[in-house]
């Protein structure tokens, strides 16, 4: 049965076939069938470049000139076709760039041969066998020509190879006459894939292959990360590039659609919105000032100076006038004998003192933060004014100012401080005036957090000796003679420190928890 329809199907269209060819001699239409019987060969000459070719057969002579009729060409402008009889030889002089055909005749008058002529500018052959010889160690390429150009096509695994046509390709020789259809095999586009995502070197961004094109996929924290990332693969691929499509007069009838070149990198890297800037954080800065003072006093003395001293009377010595010594009294004379007995005197004293100053500080970080704390002690003074003596007081300042800058250092608990202080101690008084001590500190320090440094450290000894000096009771007035022996020692230490310590906090309001015992403060709830 099925033979049957079959053979019924061949005879329908061969009985149609018959037909339309008796139609068609009927109605006397053009047809082809010369052309159609005759050979047909492309020939790819060179512009300036002879090229000669034997024919297989003896073409006709019609025509003016011979073989004029016979050997056609389509357009004279371009080549130049010289027959050679006694060779059978056909002679081509091409002139200028183009295509055209040669149609050949045997003597029949039948055509027997149609040439495609392309003529190009450069030598096809030459440069493909250059080319073969700088690309020979790149596997699954073809290289061929194709009318007036050279086609590269094939598809490669190795990334270095892929880059190695490409700078072949890319030279002045080649790249107006090639046609590089090369691609990158889908296991070579893994490979290179990885290659990229090792060279972006960012978790964030993931590399993947879709239809030969590498896609950039993820999320990056700024543009700068974004940027650098679509930046390095760019330069793994270098010259790789896709071919595609576009359209060209749209409003044609037929759209003509013309080869453009497509970026293999598709960025769809995001940038993230940038976060708010954490809350500033507070540091916390104590500052104590520690003075340590140490005096020691001993002395020693014997004295022995008896004084005379008369109730009335007087008596003189001098001269008279003759030139002799002479005496006078005047009234009677009585006298009182004043320290009589020997004076001793001594005394050893020892004195200790620890000063204490602290100083809290709360601040923002790269916030200046200053504090004083100043004592006014007046001072008499005395001034005559007609003639009168008037008493007045002239305040002197004693006290601490300190300013400290703390900066946070990243990613730590450094801090460092930029500090500046000035302390005025009152050491002392001398007849009611105050003796003043000043320190002053200005530096830069870097103290982890919760930790404490000695910034200053003065250190000042002080040591004197008398010998005979200070007779015990004073030294008296009109001495019958005098008998002193004294010995007194002083030596005064003092040694000056101030301790800082940083504290990173949250808010001003933790981290104080110490002061707020001290003073009996508790949260209210």
């Amino acid at each position: 049965m099925m033979k049957k329809r079959l053979a019924l199907t061949a005879f329908l269209a061969l009985v149609l076939a018959t037909g339309e060819a008796a139609w068609a001699q009927k109605k006397q239409l053009a047809r082809r069938e010369s052309e159609a019987k005759a050979a047909k060969q492309d020939v790819l000459l060179i512009a300036g470049l002879q090229s000669t070719y034997d024919l297989p057969f003896e073409p006709c002579t019609l025509g003016a000139t011979p073989y004029e009729e016979c050997i056609r060409i389509a357009n004279k402008g371009l080549l130049l076709v010289q027959y050679s009889a006694d060779k059978r030889q056909m002679i081509f002089t091409p002139s200028k760039k183009g295509e055209t055909t040669v149609t050949i005749r045997d003597k029949e008058g039948d055509i027997r041969l149609i040439l495609k002529v392309v003529i190009s500018e450069s030598n096809l052959t030459r440069r493909v066998q250059e080319l073969r010889d700088l690309l020979k160690d790149i596997e699954g390429i073809e290289i061929r020509i194709v009318a007036d150009k050279i086609v590269v096509d094939g598809e490669v695994v190795v990334l270095g190879d892929l880059n190695r046509l490409y700078a072949v390709l890319s030279d002045s020789s080649y790249k107006d006459i090639v046609m590089n259809l090369v691609t990158v095999s889908p296991i070579g586009l893994q490979i290179l894939g990885q290659k990229i995502q090792a060279e972006i070197n960012n978790p964030a961004v993931k590399v993947r292959v879709l239809n030969g094109m590498f896609l950039l996929e993820g999320q990056v924290d700024s543009a700068a990360q974004r940027d650098a990332a679509v930046s390095a693969a760019r330069n793994m691929v270098q010259g790789f590039a896709l071919p595609t499509f576009a359209l060209q007069g749209a409003n044609t009838p037929i759209d003509i659609r013309r080869a453009a070149v497509r970026d293999p990198i598709v960025d769809r890297i995001s940038v993230a919105p940038k976060k708010p800037d954490p809350p500033a954080k507070m540091v916390r800065i104590t500052v104590d000032f520690v003075e340590l003072s140490k005096d020691y006093l001993r002395n020693f003395g014997f004295s022995w100076i008896p004084t005379l001293s008369t109730d009335s009377g007087s008596i003189s010595f001098g001269t008279s006038t003759t030139g002799g010594v002479t005496s006078q009294g005047n009234g009677s004379i009585s006298a009182t004998i004043g320290n009589l007995f020997p004076k001793l005197s001594t005394a050893q004293n020892a004195g200790y003192a620890r000063i204490l100053e602290e100083t809290v500080i709360i601040v923002k970080q790269n916030q200046p933060g200053r504090v004083e704390r100043k004592l006014q002690i007046p001072v008499p003074r005395q001034t005559i004014t007609a003639g009168s003596v008037q008493t007045g007081y002239t305040p002197t300042t004693v006290g601490l100012a300190i300013e400290v800058t703390p900066r946070v250092r990243a990613q730590s608990e450094d801090v460092d401080l930029a500090i500046d202080f000035t302390f005025d101690g009152l050491a002392g008084r001398v007849q009611e005036a105050p003796i003043i001590n000043t320190h002053k500190y200005k530096g830069d320090v870097v103290v982890k957090s919760n930790e404490s440094a000695a910034i200053v450290n003065a250190i000042s000894n002080t040591i004197g000796t008398n010998f005979n000096k200070d007779p015990p009771g004073g030294m008296p007035t009109s001495p019958l003679f005098t008998l002193l022996r004294s010995k007194s020692f002083l030596k005064n230490k003092s040694q000056f420190v101030v301790f800082i310590t940083p504290q990173l906090m949250e808010s001003a309001a933790t981290g104080t928890e110490d002061i707020k015992n001290r003073y009996g403060l508790k949260r209210k709830l």
